[in-house]
């Protein structure tokens, strides 16, 4: 594969979106598995340690995973 081959592939929506969206899930997945070191950044204060799981997880819904909602959204609004 050459240079120009491979900026062209990465120049479709397609492609980058999936490589955008493989990144997102793995620091969605990072965050949540390492809540001590992100819950006082997200502006968690709970000791619960269910509740910092859930809050975390709606966090990563809400801002880390932005992208498939929205993409979801989307092909669902041309059904």
């Amino acid at each position: 594969m050459t240079k120009d081959m491979l900026r062209d592939n990465f120049n479709t929506l397609t492609l980058s979106n999936a490589v955008i969206f493989f990144c997102r899930l793995v620091c969605s997945c990072y965050i949540q598995q390492h809540p001590d070191l992100f819950a006082p950044f997200v502006g968690i204060h709970s000791q619960d340690p269910m509740v910092v799981a859930r809050e975390l997880k709606n966090y990563c819904l809400r801002e880390v995973n932005f992208l498939f909602a929205s993409a979801i959204w989307k092909v669902e609004s041309r059904l």
